[in-house]
């Protein structure tokens, strides 16, 4: 399931990029080119957002550290380079932020300032130059890592050039990850109690299907697939996402709660962990050891999540 949601997903920001391209009409024809002043970012693959979406949204993810430095950038886009200093004004754009969550269901707030640190939000592009760069550094050990943070930056004002219709402004989620978040691949299997039959799951191939832990909390992730198995034919069970929780200081599992609709079906038993096996994490190997079943039902699942690397 992972392997075709990251081809959709590459394939939605090549079209993104090829439709701004013709929006903005920027030719790569230096008797006819058409620059353009917008917040550039140069990794393509965090955008994250639908092709559909007024304002892009770029996701960075940052581990838990006093200062996490990253850069934001704006560009003079085009087949030129700047014919003269080209002084940009950035500032942040709160109805944008509104508008997405809005548009799509989302509950992101605005990252406070407290949160962050940069020298200026005003950089130059220098004359014969594309790109100017403004360095930013996140304070992420004081995150509330239950809240979704972001940062809706637009370009204010530009002293010379015509700023972006399509990147003119842009919206920056923010994550600060626990040590539990990541990347993993599976080896597990679910048991279905009423018909006594035991399934793999699906996912337990190798990193290329590879599930997403996010961090919910500072000592809990949420597994971002569905458990799909196999019981003589495939089936997908309705909607079980798992939200884990570790003790800090020893990390073994201490909660596991799952609920959610799925497959026309919708399952809101809590989840708990069983209590012959041992679920923990094992920092050595970043592994994870788990078993749990909701209750009210003859469901449970026992999995062993092993680290691919940071999502």
């Amino acid at each position: 399931m992972r392997k075709i949601k990251l081809s959709l997903a590459i394939g939605f920001a090549v079209v993104a990029g090829l439709t701004s391209c013709l929006k903005e009409d920027t030719t790569l024809s230096k008797d006819e080119s058409n620059n353009v002043v917008e917040i550039y970012n140069n990794v393509p693959g965090t955008i994250v957002s639908d092709v559909s979406s007024l304002y892009p949204l770029y996701s960075e993810a940052f581990d838990v550290v006093p200062s996490a430095p990253y850069i934001f950038r704006v560009s003079y886009s085009g087949a030129d380079v700047a014919p003269q200093d080209i002084t940009v004004t950035l500032d942040q754009d709160p109805a944008a932020l509104d508008y997405y969550n809005e548009e799509f269901d989302k509950h992101f707030e605005v990252l406070p300032a407290s949160k962050y640190t940069i020298p200026s939000w005003t950089v130059t592009i220098k004359k014969g130059q594309r790109i100017a760069e403004i360095p930013v550094e996140f304070k992420t050990d004081q995150f509330d890592l239950s809240k979704s943070y972001a940062i809706p930056l637009k370009i204010a004002s530009a002293s010379y050039g015509t700023v972006s219709k399509n990147y003119g402004t842009v919206i920056f989620e923010i994550i600060a990850k626990n040590k539990y978040d990541g990347v993993y691949k599976g080896n597990g299997y679910t048991f279905m109690g009423n018909s006594n039959t035991t399934a793999p799951f699906l996912w337990s191939i190798d990193c290329s299907w590879g599930l997403n832990l996010i961090t919910t909390g500072a000592n809990s992730v949420y597994m971002d697939a569905k458990p799909v198995y196999r019981g003589g034919s495939i089936i997908y069970f309705g909607g079980i996402f798992p939200n884990i929780v570790f003790d800090p200081a020893t990390d073994k599992v201490t909660a596991v709660n799952a609920s959610g609709p799925g497959n026309g079906y919708n399952y809101t038993f809590p989840a708990v962990q069983t209590p012959t096996y041992n679920s923990r994490y094992d920092a050595a190997t970043k592994t994870i050891y788990i078993s749990y079943n909701l209750i009210n039902t003859t469901w449970y699942a026992t999995d062993t999540l092993v680290y691919c690397g940071p999502r």
